[in-house]
């Protein structure tokens, strides 16, 4: 059980992550414990944000696709963040073009200026970040790749 997070437009191959399945550049997976990763790695960017609310979606049939689909593509009311509930469950939310760039943005500026920002709360001092931070560099690629790609699909 995970996450899936699969672009709109497949790219010709990955810039800056290594796909889990090297044809497919155009999907990332996560489990449970890694979404919490990316989930808190994004709230400490500060690239999410909680006040635009969370829509309630029909069931899915063929007479409410158009319904469903603007729904599901609901942006922030916020400038310059991303509904967390995008990321909270894999209702197919889409994160749009201009919603990776903000998440690309605001991650690689705190990888690169500040990553000792990006420490979850309860980390202990004494383990190493290196491979949270890997994660996090891996989602911002992935991220950056989406924003020219029609962005991603959250399943």
């Amino acid at each position: 059980m995970g996450f899936d997070f699969f672009m709109v437009n497949k790219p010709k191959e990955a810039v800056g992550y290594e796909p889990e399945m090297p044809d497919r550049p155009d999907w990332f997976r996560v489990s449970v414990r890694g979404i919490e990763a990316l989930f808190n790695g994004m709230r400490l960017a500060r690239v999410l944000e909680g006040k635009t609310p969370k829509p309630v979606l029909p069931v899915r049939d063929e007479r409410n696709g158009a319904e469903l689909q603007s729904l599901l593509a609901t942006p922030s009311s916020i400038a310059n963040a991303v509904p967390y509930w995008k990321f909270s469950d894999n209702s197919g939310w889409l994160v749009s073009p201009a919603e990776c760039e903000i998440v690309a943005s605001g991650l690689e500026r705190r990888l690169n200026e500040e990553p000792q920002t990006l420490r979850p709360k309860g980390w202990p001092e004494s383990k190493p970040l290196d491979g949270y931070l890997a994660l996090l560099r891996e989602w911002a690629a992935f991220n950056r790749l989406a924003s020219s790609h029609g962005g991603y699909r959250v399943r």
